[in-house]
């Protein structure tokens, strides 16, 4: 796998899908043997992928071609092609089997109806520079994004439109709902925090703590049974090159463990 992103279990099965980017490829991976079952082709560097649950197929945005995969991961097939634009980064389906997307590069949500294929009108994301995590709320239809610029942006996925900028940490690659908990849980890998905010707070969606956690750690998982949060990180060096990303020290990959009191 090659700059391996998104890991997607696929339910009622024992297979995993894995996107890797630098080749444009998916890869089915069986969980007892972890052996490679199938290498799919996709759009130019996959990057985030999500299940559809209406049909359990999983989408992956394309950063590079600006494209989403509709994957048949039962028949094994690349099913459809959606053009969108580049720069794409995560995703969530909302009402009316729209997806939204974040884009990077326009600071904005871009929308896809499902059943036909077809871009929507993009949504505005004004305050938020490079949104790339995203969760997305269902008793609310609150979608939130994580900026670049240390803000979370809450979008009202009926109206279509952003309600509030929420400040968290910097270096922030995905937002963790918390569903049950009422709670969303935002790692912010540069400062090395991990932000949490309440999905039912008076007047809308509110940062109520931060925890300190490690830099680096800038995604992970959640586990909606327990609350458990997984953080992966490493130990870093120096850049390679002036304004390059830190170098990771071999050997030192950790996940840390946030769970509830």
């Amino acid at each position: 796998i090659q700059h391996g992103h998104a890991v997607v279990p696929i339910p009622g099965t024992n297979t995993l899908l894995v996107t890797s980017g630098h080749d444009s490829t998916v890869r089915l991976i069986n969980l007892s043997t972890g052996r490679e079952t199938a290498r799919l082709v996709v759009g130019d560097d996959p990057d985030a992928a999500i299940l559809d649950p209406a049909n359990g197929h999983v989408l992956t945005m394309n950063a590079h071609a600006g494209t989403v995969s509709d994957v048949d991961v039962a028949r094994g097939r690349v099913s459809r092609t959606i053009q969108v634009k580049p720069a794409l980064e995560y995703a969530a389906i909302g009402p009316g089997r729209t997806l939204f997307i974040n884009n990077e590069d326009a600071d904005e949500l871009d929308t896809i109806d499902l059943a036909t294929g077809k871009m929507g009108t993009p949504i505005a994301l004004t305050g938020c520079e490079g949104p790339t995590g995203m969760a997305y709320d269902a008793k609310t239809a609150k979608l939130i994004s994580s900026c670049a610029n240390g803000k979370a942006a809450v979008v009202d996925a009926r109206a279509r439109k952003l309600v509030a900028l929420v400040d968290i940490g910097s270096g922030p690659d995905a937002v963790l709902l918390d569903a049950g908990r009422r709670l969303a849980f935002i790692p912010c890998g540069r400062d090395g925090v991990l932000d949490i905010l309440s999905l039912d707070a008076p007047g809308g969606v509110k940062r109520i703590a931060s925890i300190k956690t490690e830099v680096g750690a800038r995604t992970g998982a959640l586990d909606p049974a327990t609350g458990a949060i997984y953080l992966p990180t490493s130990k870093f060096g120096p850049a390679a090159k002036a304004g390059g990303r830190p170098v990771t020290v071999p050997g030192t990959f950790h996940i840390l463990v946030v769970k509830p009191t």
